[in-house]
């Protein structure tokens, strides 16, 4: 599913950014999690030799797994250089369930810009931590600050 996200709102100037390969089409203001393989940073044994952007893949994140990276900056061609945000304060669209202040939220939805409340079952976690809501936001409609974490 391609969500055309144009509210993409960063509210500091110190947020670190760094240049991944899409593995897919990817709009900006998208979740987006890491999906390389084993060893992306290493060459022949020699730890970070011969290393380039490229060798580092993100894709849409997915609520199931613990690859949360970052934000995603502009729309990005599939196999094309693509900016994420890794830290930072965002203005966020909460998905299907309200998000109060103060809690940890998470990806609402695989390829979703949109953040939920952040739950753990006991040993299960029930979708990926993306960062610390500073602000409350209705479900579904509201707007919630979110500081990556």
């Amino acid at each position: 599913m391609a969500y055309t996200y144009d509210r993409l709102l960063q509210l500091d100037d110190i947020g670190r950014v760094f240049t991944f390969k899409s593995a897919t089409y990817i709009s900006g203001g998208m979740l987006v999690g890491f999906v390389s393989g084993t060893d992306v940073a290493t060459s022949g044994g020699t730890p970070f030799g011969g290393w380039t952007y490229d060798k580092i893949l993100v894709s849409p994140g997915s609520v199931d797994t613990t690859n949360f990276i970052g934000i995603a900056l502009t729309n990005t061609g599939s196999l094309k250089p693509c900016a994420v945000a890794m830290e930072g304060i965002y203005v966020l669209q909460a998905g299907a369930t309200a998000v109060t202040a103060g809690n940890i939220v998470g990806i609402a939805a695989t390829g979703s810009p949109h953040v939920i409340p952040w739950n753990q079952s006991g040993t299960t976690i029930t979708n990926t931590p993306v960062g610390k809501a500073l602000s409350s936001a209705t479900a579904n409609t509201g707007y919630c600050l979110v500081k990556l974490i």
